[in-house]
């Protein structure tokens, strides 16, 4: 009768062990995955913001007008880590811009329509769309 007993605390000891090794992994999965949630944030976060410099100065507007993406995509570089890949398009309204893209890498897209400033002599506004994505 002793024997039994003594098996049976094995196998309560066993499932407490299993119990907790599966906690533990599903554990470190969700962390995992929060934090890719907060960096996905982030990089929208720092899109948004260039976008905003962008349209709200009066030199980067000008640039984005002109057609100038190698200008604004230095610019846009700076906010970003050297841990991603930057790359900006400008094209009209009813243009499709899209640049090459890597297949196996998830890109963050944002986009801004930037137009001339009141009083101007033409209205041609652009499509600024910035690319974002790990290397």
């Amino acid at each position: 009768m002793v024997m039994k007993n003594k098996k049976g605390w094995i196998r309560i000891v066993e499932a407490v062990i299993a119990i907790f090794l599966l906690l533990g992994v599903l554990l470190v999965i969700y962390s995992q995955h929060q934090v890719k949630e907060e960096s996905f944030d982030y990089v929208y976060f720092l899109q948004k913001k260039v976008l905003d410099e962008i349209a709200v100065s009066n030199e980067l507007r000008l640039e984005a007008l002109a057609g100038n993406e190698v200008y604004l995509q230095n610019f846009a570089r700076l906010s970003f880590s050297d841990n991603f890949n930057v790359t900006i398009k400008i094209c009209n309204l009813d243009k499709s811009c899209k640049p090459a893209l890597p297949e196996n890498k998830e890109v963050f897209v944002e986009e801004r329509i930037i137009s001339t400033e009141l009083g101007a002599t033409e209205f041609l506004p652009k499509k600024v769309r910035i690319f974002v994505w790990e290397k």
